[in-house]
């Protein structure tokens, strides 16, 4: 499991609309959004491509300016869970 977290700037007069289609987003959650465009956010996901992967999908949402990842935790699966 990988967790990333991310600060998010937009528009200020779309972060409404960014910080809605984030909060739908699998494996994304809006923490702190600060009127001013600005968002945090957690992402989770299975491996790091996969965070990339969300991470570049946020960059391409309409009236983000820009994705600033800040942190970077990864848990290694133990081997009872790998075989579940």
């Amino acid at each position: 499991m990988h967790i990333s977290g991310a600060v998010v700037q937009t528009k200020p007069d779309r972060r409404e609309d960014v910080s809605r289609t984030l909060a739908v987003m699998p494996g994304v959650e809006v923490h702190i959004d600060d009127l001013r465009g600005r968002l945090i956010v957690t992402v989770e996901g299975q491996d790091s491509n996969a965070l990339v992967d969300t991470l570049t999908r946020v960059g391409d949402i309409d009236g983000v300016l820009s994705v600033a990842p800040v942190y970077h935790h990864f848990e290694a699966q133990g081997p009872e869970e790998e075989s579940a």
